[in-house]
């Protein structure tokens, strides 16, 4: 019997046509590891084929359903990290906090989110991609990797995935991250409302490259449109120079310099200059920052809501099984406040 046009065929039909069994058609729906990875292809490739999506009825009630299974076996989710040393994200302000959202989110909806290293010796994707089935963990959270441009060690095509920024170099997959460009204009808003005239942005390149140059873009918009007289030129130079620096310093003089970074505040003290009673330093991450920049005020990036977002997404994701390489991948971008 056909199914009939413009109707969405249940999976009792799509297990007629596939020729397997009702519950097959379920785990390959739900992504089952359970399932050879061939199989599971085939099917949710037939279930788009055919127009398949779940009847939200029939879902909410199969999910209450589940829902008191999972006091006793809850999913998994894996906040993967990446960083050389297995703990060191644990010291990282914002990974951390973003690991912290993840969780209380996570838990709320009846997941656990659980920390796993990513550059053990010898770990290849194919290894990482065989825990993770033996788990039974289908959802991924990357963590910010240490190193811009990094390569993910996962086969994508079996996961449901969602990056936090955008220091990977994969693509089609969904994103969460600070919006940098509106946490940039956010600073400068509330700079340009008191008193200084020469205000700049300093950063060195990698941190700047590392947010697609967002801050530095944002900051040479507002020169242009608000701030012409009081925002001068960044020094955001390819290579950083304790020396470079400290000439510009002495050439410019700004009384406000909105940063992320702890080289400049460095850079004035071994040159000796006091240069606390004349300029005020923000920092555009002032949470991260609190540690070498103690007192800065500047920017909350709100990193808990970033892993919050993250989740929500990915529990999404998984809940329409959306597996693998993103048509028309999502980057959701979380606002932060000003802490004056």
């Amino acid at each position: 019997m056909a199914i009939e046009p413009n109707k969405s065929p249940s999976i009792r039909e799509l297990a007629r046509i596939a020729g397997v069994s009702r519950t097959t058609v379920s785990l390959a729906l739900r992504n089952s590891p359970s399932l050879k990875v061939e199989t599971r292809r085939r099917i949710q490739q037939l279930a788009k084929e055919e127009g398949y999506y779940p009847d939200k009825v029939t879902r909410e009630l199969m999910n209450h359903l589940r829902s008191g299974r999972r006091n006793m076996v809850r999913d998994k989710i894996a906040y993967l990290t990446c960083y050389e040393s297995k703990t060191h994200w644990r010291s990282v302000y914002n990974d951390l906090a973003y690991f912290e959202g993840a969780k209380s989110r996570g838990s709320e909806l009846g997941y656990d989110v659980e920390p796993i290293w990513s550059m053990e010796p010898n770990m290849r994707a194919e290894r990482m991609s065989k825990i993770l089935r033996a788990r039974a963990i289908r959802g991924v959270i990357l963590e910010p990797a240490a190193v811009s441009h990094s390569r993910m060690k996962l086969i994508p095509s079996e996961f449901a995935i969602v990056a936090i920024g955008d220091s990977f170099e994969v693509a089609n997959i969904n994103r969460v991250s600070h919006n940098h460009y509106s946490g940039m204009r956010l600073a400068l808003e509330n700079l340009l409302h008191g008193d200084y005239q020469s205000i700049a942005y300093v950063n060195t390149r990698e941190q700047d490259d590392r947010v697609f140059n967002e801050w530095n873009s944002a900051f040479r918009y507002m020169m242009s449109s608000k701030g012409k007289a009081r925002l001068i030129e960044p020094f955001v130079p390819d290579e950083w120079n304790d020396e470079h620096f400290v000439a510009w310093y002495r050439d410019k003089q700004p009384d406000a310099i909105l940063c992320n970074v702890s080289a400049p505040h460095r850079a004035l003290r071994s040159a000796g200059i006091d240069f606390a009673a004349n300029t005020t330093f923000y920092s555009l991450d002032a949470n991260a920052t609190a540690k070498d920049l103690p007192n800065v005020n500047g920017v909350d990036q709100c990193a808990e809501e970033v892993g919050v977002a993250a989740i929500e997404l990915l529990i999404w994701m998984l809940n329409a099984h959306n597996y693998g390489p993103q048509a028309k991948p999502r980057y959701l971008r979380v606002e932060g406040s000003w802490n004056a």
